[in-house]
């Protein structure tokens, strides 16, 4: 799940958590018309969240018993469907769902499976947004290998975004254990954090944006000897190790 929040919201949600305890009140609102995601007699088989315009805001797919529904987040908690304008309906009884991006050009794709007699479909996402993004390749080493359960925050001026590595995302579905970042207009990423399933905590930042970066958990803690401190070739080496980049 990606949200954008502000400094001021987080500082204020600890806050609050921390000082209201178990006593707190868990209050839920249904807010699916106001939305404007609400669907009439139609059964949803599956869902998958991904921001396929990196406007840096999540936009929600759904599978039906026919034709799907595409719906672009515009921010406010508002939600416009673009089904027909995006051409990603698949009249039928469709089944599963996934966003990934299938040929690395930064923008995600979209796959959708069907029940008997209706075709799967794999849809090239070819918009033409002007807005950047970042991508991410995880590595886990004391973490499990596909790095599955690392929460990931990017920050820009805009705001922060959040991803989490899952390895499941609605029926019989999984979203591309590669994460990309819709970033909008921001021109530069000014911190990345990975919080590792195994508690390891690594920041970056100042990164370039339209790119993947490679990151390996670090299996163990390094120690620079004091002739290595002192060379700035080797630290340059161990960098280039740990942190690649490729378009």
């Amino acid at each position: 799940m990606r949200s954008i929040i502000g400094p001021t919201v987080v500082a204020a949600v600890t806050t609050v958590l921390a000082t209201a305890g178990a006593s707190a009140q868990i209050v839920f609102t249904d807010v699916t018309a106001d939305a404007g995601i609400a669907l009439e007699d139609s059964l949803t088989e599956s869902v998958a969240w991904g921001d396929y315009d990196n406007d840096g805001d999540d936009d929600l797919y759904l599978t039906v018993n026919g034709p799907n529904h595409l719906f672009r987040n515009d921010g406010g908690g508002r939600f416009s469907d673009v089904t027909d304008e995006a051409r990603v309906g698949n009249g039928g009884f469709s089944v599963g769902t996934a966003f990934g991006d299938l040929d690395n050009h930064g923008d995600l794709d979209l796959v959708v499976t069907a029940d008997a007699g209706v075709p799967n479909r794999l849809w090239r996402n070819d918009s033409v947004t002007g807005h950047r993004w970042l991508g991410l390749r995880l590595h886990g080493t004391r973490s499990n290998r596909s790095a599955i359960g690392a929460r990931v925050i990017v920050t820009t001026a805009d705001g922060s975004h959040i991803q989490e590595v899952s390895d499941g995302a609605g029926r019989g579905s999984q979203n591309s254990l590669l994460l990309v970042f819709g970033l909008g207009t921001a021109a530069v990423v000014e911190e990345l954090t990975v919080r590792w399933p195994s508690g390891h905590v690594r920041t970056l930042r100042n990164l370039p944006v339209d790119r993947y970066i490679a990151l390996t958990e670090r299996s163990t803690s390094r120690r620079r000897s004091p002739a290595r401190r002192g060379s700035f070739l080797e630290n340059a080496k161990l960098r280039r190790s740990e942190v690649s980049s490729d378009q």
